[in-house]
């Protein structure tokens, strides 16, 4: 008989939070640099931020798919376990924009008034 419980991956010792904090100074460092560049530097941040937030949809995904409850991730996130459904799940691609394609598109009204 197999179980229907999805299987949880063993807590590992990672340098994630290293990871995140040299991130995180990165982007401080970028933003001074955007702030004293021009309007396209500043577009580029734009379409950086897009890209960081389909990657925590993705590893949102993953560790729920590697046996993480939505509440479990939701707690982590501060959030409630439906807002994490809703911004993490399956559903949440419905949040491409129908016209680029890409997730959460800066631009959608323009992009939906021009399909």
């Amino acid at each position: 008989m197999t179980s229907t419980t999805p299987r949880r991956r063993r807590r590992l010792e990672r340098e994630t939070p290293d990871y995140a904090d040299m991130l995180s100074r990165m982007v401080r460092s970028y933003a001074v640099r955007v702030g004293n560049g021009d309007p396209v530097d500043l577009a580029r941040m734009l379409e950086l931020r897009s890209e960081v937030d389909a990657a925590i949809v993705r590893a949102a995904r993953a560790q729920h798919d590697e046996g993480f409850s939505w509440g479990e991730i939701a707690a982590a996130c501060r959030m409630t376990r439906q807002a994490a459904h809703q911004r993490f799940g399956r559903i949440a691609d419905d949040v491409n924009c129908p016209r680029c394609g890409k997730f959460m598109c800066d631009d959608r009204a323009a992009c939906e008034g021009l399909r």
